[in-house]
């Protein structure tokens, strides 16, 4: 039961008062409920009854071993009648030969469903709670997210589709993800050490140093990010060590350190924007630690994101331990790249890696954001909807 998500609900005295007034007198009323020899088919019934009212229990399963003295199809009988109509879920088990299976079909026909074994039907359980819980979020509501500055974010977009290029560069991503209200820290291009020394000094140091060349994605990987640089001369020697002719250097605030995540986002050519949420940094492709979402997606479904990856759950336990920020930022900017996607058909693909979630008061920062574009003509979103 604990592997399908549940626990033996402790049953309160009032109930098992009520039952001992419907059992035979050698019954254990705990949990689980054991009738012993010889019971009745009302007392399953009634039992049954009890346990479907008790405000302790979610759900029953009710186990029978076929006994000389008990007619196994009328305890099915008394099983199905007792459950119908309950909003409360019951599922059978009934252990046996030829008797078991007709009482199987006897339960199938009441509308309760029969499991050869306990462990089958607690599974079942499992799926059925995992189910509504997912019907839970999808019937909350959604609140379409919005850009800060829409005007600009489609502006830097057009300019980089104007250029012919299938992607933006990092600074034409940050922009984009800025005009979102995503944090980005401060950054910008330079094309000589000269430019990324008047930048550094205008953003303010320690500043980080990145290559920008074409085909460069991995950037950390593959050697192309020198960090904490504190002095005009740290960045004049970074630059020269890194930036070949005709690349640039992005010059961007060193962000403090922590958690890393990474939220993505791509176009599936049949459901439409997804949206990625998982383990970030240099190891986020090597490991499978994420989950997705079709957009748009509630609130719920945000936080139903974090509880499915272990990097989210370590998040909610830093956050509730006081070692990091707060998770409401996440949710916003998981819903804010889910909008970026709904709002703009002509990106492919959102790559927030590594998001930094820092101490308590060091904020949340995209500290790389890489955005490819759709290589055909964009057309409008199917009106496709799986909410219902």
């Amino acid at each position: 039961m604990a592997r399908s998500g549940f626990q033996l609900a402790s049953l309160s005295e009032d109930t098992q008062e009520a039952l001992r007034k419907v059992t035979p007198p050698q019954a254990f009323t705990g949990n689980p409920v054991d009738l012993m020899g010889g019971p009745q088919p009302s007392h399953y019934a009634q039992a049954l009854e009890v346990l479907l009212r008790a405000p302790e229990v979610d759900a029953v399963m009710a186990l029978f071993v076929p006994q000389a003295v008990t007619s196994t199809r009328e305890v099915a009988e008394a099983i199905g009648r007792a459950a119908s109509g309950s909003p409360r879920p019951v599922v059978g088990v009934i252990f046996g030969g030829t008797e078991a299976l007709a009482a199987a079909r006897v339960l199938h026909r009441a509308g309760v469903p029969h499991f050869l074994t306990p462990c089958r039907a607690a599974f079942a359980l499992g799926f059925l709670r995992e189910w509504a819980g997912i019907r839970r979020r999808l019937q909350a509501p959604i609140a379409p997210a919005q850009p800060l500055d829409r005007g600009r974010a489609t502006a830097v977009l057009q300019e980089e589709i104007a250029w012919g290029k299938d992607r933006l560069d990092p600074q034409a991503g940050a922009e984009l993800a800025a005009a979102w209200g995503l944090p980005v820290p401060p950054s910008g291009l330079a094309a000589t050490p000269e430019e990324a020394i008047a930048l550094a000094e205008r953003i303010g140091y320690p500043v980080a140093l990145k290559r920008v060349a074409p085909g460069l994605i991995h950037k950390s990987a593959e050697g192309g990010v020198i960090l904490n640089l504190w002095k005009p001369d740290e960045v004049r020697d970074a630059f020269s060590r890194l930036i070949r002719p005709g690349e640039y250097a992005l010059i961007q605030r060193v962000a403090p350190s922590g958690l890393e995540l990474i939220i993505g986002a791509y176009r599936d050519p049949l459901f439409g924007p997804v949206v990625m949420f998982g383990a970030g940094g240099v190891e986020a492709e090597l490991r499978e630690d994420v989950a997705f979402r079709l957009v748009p997606f509630s609130e719920a479904e945000a936080e139903a994101m974090l509880e499915e990856t272990t990097i989210g759950r370590r998040l909610l336990q830093g956050s509730r331990e006081g070692r990091l920020e707060r998770p409401e930022r996440v949710l916003e900017i998981l819903r804010q790249v889910g909008g970026m996607m709904q709002e703009h058909p002509e990106i492919a693909e959102i790559d927030l890696n590594p998001l930094i979630v820092g101490r308590p008061g060091e904020g949340v920062h995209a500290v790389d954001v890489r955005v490819i574009l759709v290589r055909e003509s964009p057309v409008p979103e199917a009106a496709l909807s799986f909410r219902g």
